[in-house]
């Protein structure tokens, strides 16, 4: 058997604190049960870690950095401005399942008691609207768009889609996919003043 490394064991561990977040909550997370998950001791992933709030803070880190990469993959992948778009709209606007938009929901909450996690959550939020602002004057210069301002845009769209995810993860609204992906397709097309089917992915 290979023994994993210091940094396999902790991302591990936070892969797995990440899913307990998602499915209970930061309430519910308990050190005993990511142990129990992983086949580990509890001691191991104290060692790790000091805290369950060190663990918890690190886990919504551990999510941030690699949803920042995929928005940077996203957002740098070839085409234009219009046909990367639908591709961060989906992969942004809530689905049937949400899962990740249950995980950060729970660490919005947890980040009201945590300045750490207030940095995180922040600092995820305005990159992916610098992104996607900066997309949008992108197709602008382009002439794809037009936008009279993006950043008010952007901000206008983002709010629809919190709202959105809010509506089907907290309250539990029954919400379909393809309505909520409709619903922001048409918001981000009146944004743009043009046709909603220019954001719809060819196949």
């Amino acid at each position: 058997m290979t023994r994993k490394t210091s940094q396999q064991r902790r991302a591990e561990i936070l892969e797995t604190t990440a899913d307990q977040i998602a499915a209970h909550g930061t309430g519910g997370v308990r050190v005993a049960d990511v142990a129990c998950e992983l086949g580990v001791s509890p001691a191991l992933i104290m060692y790790h870690f000091s805290t369950l709030d060190a663990l918890i803070t690190q886990a919504l880190q551990f999510v941030a950095d690699r949803d920042i990469a995929r928005l940077e993959d996203l957002a740098g992948a070839g085409g234009s401005a219009c046909e990367r778009l639908p591709g961060m709209l989906r992969w942004y606007a809530p689905s049937e399942r949400a899962a990740g938009w249950r995980f950060w929901i729970e660490g919005w909450a947890f980040a009201g008691r945590d300045e750490r996690a207030t940095a995180i959550t922040r600092e995820l939020d305005d990159r992916w609207k610098a992104a996607f602002c900066d997309l949008l004057a992108e197709g602008r210069a382009a002439g794809e768009f037009r936008v009279a301002d993006p950043r008010a845009a952007t901000l206008r769209v983002h709010a629809l889609l919190d709202g959105l995810a809010i509506q089907q993860v907290v309250y539990r609204r029954d919400l379909p996919a393809d309505t909520l992906r409709a619903w922001a397709t048409e918001a981000l097309a009146r944004e743009l003043d043009i046709p909603a089917d220019r954001l719809i992915p060819q196949q």
